[in-house]
């Protein structure tokens, strides 16, 4: 009896490891085609997987990375995976499809561990990841005792962020591509930057104040402000401000000296908050959805548009901004910008809403005008 217990724990011992080693998960995914369905529920599977696993064992910043890089190449990481229901639906003509997969678990955290130990890879990896997003930055003074665009500070700083970007692998506008947007407004460059397909605008700027001190000096505050704006959505997604202060001399060219030796010490500890805040807006983690915008459409069409597409076809969406004429719509969805193009063309045409026709697309951004 001992003996039969004994080689039924040995066998047991032996064949656990193989058990803990699949991960069953039941996911749902959509697609034009169902060939795309399974594609995009594996996906889903993978980053489900992937998610209490990275949270445990690494920050936001390499877990946004860590999610890319699995999830580029998530078959491989799927032993099997079986069809439990399929339909298309009537009104989009998208195909839902349900599946139950399993992910070779070891395999998966053996990739992670991998890519965290190896530092190399995770650059080349952020260079593939973010090497299509073009980041333009520009200097925005808003006081009198805001430093020239050409003095050394200012120069430091812009610097300092073009460096870090370029080394996570973004597109930097060049100096001689932003020289002349100096002294515009925020609406006006945040224009600008979708004219010539930027991603990310920064706007930099110092503020100084003084406050009388003894012996005619006076005591200098300065702020370094540092925002970045998701160009396709016009939405401000980082604010960093650090502050710091010192003694200065009464005078122009002092407080500007003084001003540009706070902002050289406190500009590193700014820079690195912004380039985390921007390499985690870029990243697959955060919720996706596309921009749909509206142009030269009167509120009658706008409402027409929310009540026969949107809401008829259960979307999650939020209107960003609306308008006589002009409309912004987030609307929250797994579907490719692409995809979610042609079926919004089809369905505007159902709905009876033939003069709306696809005009510009520039990423998550889809535009359709009045024509």
């Amino acid at each position: 009896m001992f003996k039969l217990l004994f080689y039924f724990l040995f066998l047991l011992s032996l064949l656990s490891p193989f058990c803990l080693a699949e991960k069953e998960i039941i996911v749902n995914g959509k697609g034009r085609t169902e060939q795309e369905a399974i594609n995009n529920a594996i996906k889903k599977a993978i980053e489900q997987t992937l998610g209490t696993y990275i949270t445990s064992r690494s920050c936001v910043m390499q877990g946004s990375l860590i999610y890319d890089h699995i999830s580029s190449s998530s078959a491989g990481y799927v032993k099997s995976y079986t069809v439990l229901s399929k339909k298309r639906d009537m009104f989009s003509d998208i195909c839902q499809i349900k599946l139950r997969v399993v992910v070779d678990d070891i395999k998966m955290k053996d990739a992670v561990e991998q890519f965290m130990r190896d530092h190399k890879f995770q650059q080349a990896f952020q260079k593939t990841s973010f090497n299509e997003r073009r980041v333009m930055v520009v200097y925005v003074p808003r006081t009198e005792f805001d430093l020239p665009g050409n003095s050394k500070a200012v120069k430091t700083v812009i610097d300092l962020i073009e460096d870090r970007l370029i080394k996570m692998g973004f597109r930097v506008f060049l100096p001689l591509q932003t020289e002349g947007f100096r002294g515009m407004g925020k609406e006006e460059l945040i224009n600008i930057a979708q004219k010539n397909s930027g991603d990310v605008i920064v706007m930099v700027s110092f503020d100084a104040n003084k406050r009388p001190a003894t012996d005619g000096y006076y005591i200098l505050f300065s702020t370094l402000t540092l925002k970045a704006y998701d160009v396709s959505t016009k939405e401000l997604f980082a604010n960093v401000q650090h502050r710091g202060k010192t003694i200065s001399r009464n005078g122009k060219y002092s407080i500007q000296d003084s001003t540009a030796r706070v902002a050289i010490k406190i500009a590193p500890g700014a820079v690195d908050a912004l380039v985390k805040k921007i390499v985690k807006r870029f990243s697959s983690v955060r919720q996706k959805f596309v921009l749909l915008v509206l142009k030269d459409v009167d509120p009658k069409l706008q409402n027409k548009v929310e009540d026969e597409v949107l809401i008829r076809f259960g979307w999650r969406y939020r209107i960003v901004t609306q308008r006589p004429e002009y409309m912004e719509i987030e609307i929250f969805s797994d579907i490719d910008p692409t995809s979610m193009r042609w079926i919004l063309k089809k369905q505007f045409k159902k709905a009876g809403i033939l003069s709306l026709q696809p005009i510009e697309m520039k990423g998550s951004r889809i535009v359709f005008g009045n024509i």
